[in-house]
């Protein structure tokens, strides 16, 4: 299914959610248990996002498929340097988007899409880890109606697919 949102709205709506994941992580102990990824302290959300991030943007500028990396392995740094980390990821994937042209066809778990594919995939994701974040710390979520629409779009045929 395709977005009813445009690449600047998703771009805009990236770093939206990024900017909520930061203010919900900030100041936060690392080993914090995120109790809607149960196996998860807040460090490794932190670290999958940011990676995820960037795993997107180099999936976009290569245009060919790349093993999915482990959020164990990913760096985040120390909490005071989570903004920075999750800040940068949003920015080389909004960068790759722009570079590339999000109209770019390329290799997808689901077949040739757009670039904007990636943009959407991970900002889907995002989202759901902001709240995430922001349920395991006990601080407040928000999302703009038509972010939240598409999250839920965007969800519904891969989970269907059993992806």
């Amino acid at each position: 299914m395709t977005s009813m949102l445009d690449t600047a709205r998703l771009v805009e709506g990236l770093w939206e959610q990024t900017g909520g994941l930061t203010r919900a992580v900030a100041g936060r102990d690392p080993d914090t248990r995120v109790p809607t990824c149960p196996e998860w302290p807040l460090r490794t959300l932190v670290g999958h996002v940011g990676q995820e991030h960037r795993w997107a943007a180099e999936l976009v500028r290569r245009c060919e498929q790349l093993p999915i990396p482990d959020p164990w392995q990913a760096d985040p740094g120390a909490p005071d340097e989570w903004a920075r980390w999750l800040r940068e990821g949003a920015e080389e994937l909004t960068r790759a988007i722009q570079e590339t042209g999000a109209d770019t066809e390329m290799h997808t778990f689901i077949g040739p899409r757009p670039a904007a594919f990636w943009l959407r995939r991970t900002l889907s994701d995002t989202c759901v880890h902001h709240y995430d974040a922001a349920f395991a710390t006990d601080t407040a979520f928000e999302i703009a109606d038509d972010l939240a629409a598409d999250v839920i779009s965007e969800h519904g045929p891969a989970v269907h697919a059993g992806l």
